[in-house]
């Protein structure tokens, strides 16, 4: 009769629930966390944008949309160096 018994395979601790990698969930409970923190600071801005009832100054004159193209730049090029680093620390393959 022992020898009948069912063998569980054994259980891989890098999955979990859904057999989804937990390196994945942890991304997305990461990507929601962010979202939901840029949601409530947005919403926190415009609330007081608008309840104040100032007068505001007018956006998008053409020097800030100059400023703003390069520091997109910026941000461009930093994460491109950032791609480039990740790419150069992974091991070679054969």
């Amino acid at each position: 009769m022992a020898d009948s018994a069912v063998h569980e395979r054994p259980v891989d601790l890098r999955t979990v629930a859904v057999r989804t990698y937990s390196k994945k969930i942890g991304m997305w409970l990461f990507l929601l966390s962010d979202s939901l923190t840029f949601g409530a600071l947005l919403y926190a801005y415009s609330y007081g944008r608008i309840s104040l009832g100032k007068d505001w100054p007018t956006p998008f004159h053409s020097e800030s949309i100059v400023n703003a193209t390069i520091m997109t730049a910026f941000l461009l090029t930093s994460s491109l160096t950032m791609v480039l680093g990740v790419r150069a620390s992974r091991p070679w393959r054969c």
